[in-house]
C-alpha cells in the first residue's frame, strides 16, 4: 500500500469531460419490462398533481417491422418546468430517496432500454405550450414548443425497440393489457392500451 503522506502537489490538470455514451449505456441493465414501466410510473406519481386524480396511459405500437413498433408513457402530473428540464435529462441530477429512482438514472435508464428516444414532451400548468425534446444529451438543448390538448403533464415516446420490448414479459403483459398492467403497476389509475400496427 502507497504512503498518501509523500504525495506531492503537481501541475498537471486533469479534465474530466461528460460523455454522451453515458445515455446510451444506461440501456444496459439488467431491469425487466416490467421494472421500466415501473421508473416511468414512478415518475408520474411522484409529480402528481395535489387532490387531482394521476392519470397514467400506457399506449404500445407493435409490427413486425421494427421501425413501426413504439411505446409511449402519457401522464397528467404536474409536467416538468423548465428551469428543471435539464436536470431531468442529466443521469443523476434530480434524486430522490423516498422514490424508485432513488438516484436519478431511472428515466434515462428506461428509455435507453426499451428504445431510441422519439420525444420528450411536458407541459406545467403554468406553459402556455408544452416544450418539446427530441434527444438526451449535454450540452445547451434547442427544445421546440408545441401546442397539446392537455393543461400539464408529460409525454415520453420511444421506437425502434430494444429486444426487451419484444420479450415474452412484454408480450404478455399485452394480451391483457389494462389488468396486467394494473397489476404490475399495481396503480389503479393506470390505463395500458395496445395500438396494434402491421
Amino acid at each position: 500500500m502507497i504512503d498518501l503522506s509523500e504525495a506531492k502537489p503537481s501541475r498537471l490538470v486533469v479534465d474530466v469531460v461528460a460523455n454522451n455514451n453515458i445515455f446510451e449505456q444506461l440501456g444496459n441493465n439488467t431491469y425487466t419490462f416490467t421494472d421500466l414501466i415501473s421508473e416511468l410510473v414512478d415518475n408520474s406519481v411522484a409529480a402528481r398533481v395535489a387532490n387531482e386524480l394521476l392519470d397514467v396511459l400506457i399506449t404500445i405500437g407493435l409490427s413486425n417491422h421494427r421501425d413501426r413498433t413504439f411505446f409511449v408513457i402519457t401522464d397528467n402530473a404536474s409536467g416538468i418546468s423548465r428551469d428543471k428540464l435539464g436536470d431531468a435529462i442529466s443521469p443523476a441530477a434530480l434524486q430522490d430517496q423516498e422514490s424508485l429512482n432513488e438516484h436519478g438514472l431511472g428515466m434515462k435508464q428506461a428509455v435507453a432500454s426499451l428504445g431510441e428516444l422519439d420525444y420528450l414532451a411536458t407541459k406545467t400548468p403554468k406553459d402556455a405550450e408544452a416544450i418539446l425534446v427530441t434527444e438526451f444529451r449535454f450540452g445547451k438543448l434547442e427544445p421546440k414548443v408545441l401546442k397539446v390538448p392537455w393543461s400539464h403533464g408529460t409525454e415520453i415516446r420511444v421506437s425502434h425497440p430494444s429486444n426487451l420490448m419484444r420479450s415474452p414479459e412484454q408480450t404478455s403483459l399485452c394480451h391483457e393489457p389494462a389488468q396486467a398492467c394494473s397489476k404490475a403497476i399495481a396503480s389503479p389509475a393506470l390505463a395500458c392500451i395496445l395500438a396494434t400496427r402491421s
